[in-house]
């Protein structure tokens, strides 16, 4: 569902950018043409994730003890993998 910001700037650029929210401030006329015209022009994004971050992390948690390393020795890779 399209968002219209009644603020005259957003930190969420991306979401201003993809046309999934409006800036608006405060002036009636201009809440009111965004609300109308609010058409995102892509599809579904998760800009932030999928929401499933915490059940990967628990799940690559598990994996370490699991394979028995100890986590206050075991050195983790730049790109995040075990050796």
């Amino acid at each position: 569902m399209p968002c219209v910001t009644l603020r005259d700037e957003t930190e969420w650029i991306e979401t201003v950018e993809s046309g999934w929210n409006v800036l608006a401030g405060w002036d009636s006329e201009r809440i009111i043409n965004a609300m109308r015209a609010a058409r995102p022009s892509l599809g579904y994004c998760d800009f932030y994730g999928d929401g499933r971050a915490a059940e990967r992390i628990v799940g690559s948690v598990a994996a370490v003890f699991a394979k028995g390393y100890d986590c206050a020795t075991t050195e983790i890779s730049k790109e995040g993998g075990l050796p």
